[in-house]
């Protein structure tokens, strides 16, 4: 490997930049790659699969691509690695802790690097064709380009929460959001809003009150 988390960024649209971070470049049987590396506690040949959809490979292939410092370079070495599973255990110190995963990994190397869905290669290896590449170029100017376009609107609009980006997959990682029906009836959310306000302020008065 020539160098490691080396950052870069290139322009997409008016002055916007896409950045990432790519995990390292150099060599794999004689031939230039960026390495992409993986961590996981299960894998199947789903996971390999998968990786083949992985977007941000095209992100990082388009990098390489208009790098002034870089070469172009479309292949991409897939690096496994299966998580121990071992925990620090009490009163053991981190030297020791390192030293029982180094034995591991020499004693199950195997195990640890896992080779791919054809049950031999370890990196596995992709080419990103010229005609993939150029289709993932076009996704990123277009999505970025209605990306700009959704938030250069004026303040009220701004303001109207319709537009605002929601991650779902949070509404109950802790229990149902408090804020769950704002978001079901978000046509609504001048109604809601004033519920919201009048329940914070009369937390407020209780918690005066309970000062005094």
């Amino acid at each position: 490997m020539d160098w490691a988390e080396k950052k870069f960024s290139i322009d997409v649209h008016k002055g916007v930049q896409f950045c990432s971070t790519l995990d390292g470049i150099g060599r794999y049987k004689d031939k230039p790659v960026f390495f992409e590396i993986k961590t996981a506690k299960t894998v199947s040949p789903q996971y390999f699969q998968a990786l083949s959809m992985d977007s941000q490979i095209y992100g990082y292939t388009l990098q390489l691509k208009y790098s002034d410092s870089e070469p172009s370079v479309n292949k991409v070495a897939y690096c496994v690695f299966r998580k121990s599973g071992k925990y620090l255990k009490r009163g053991q110190g981190e030297d020791e802790f390192v030293e029982e995963i180094t034995q591991d990994i020499k004693e199950r190397p195997d195990w640890y690097f896992i080779v791919g869905e054809d049950g031999k290669s370890f990196p596995l290896v992709q080419t990103i064709g010229k005609t993939t590449l150029a289709e993932a170029e076009k996704d990123l100017v277009e999505n970025t380009r209605q990306l700009y376009e959704k938030y250069q609107v004026k303040t009220e609009r701004l303001l109207d929460p319709s537009y605002w980006p929601k991650n779902c997959k949070h509404c109950l990682n802790y229990g149902a959001c408090q804020f769950l029906p704002l978001c079901q009836n978000i046509r609504k959310y001048e109604l809601y809003m004033r519920f919201y306000q009048q329940r914070e302020l009369r937390y407020d008065l209780e918690h005066e009150e309970l000062g005094r």
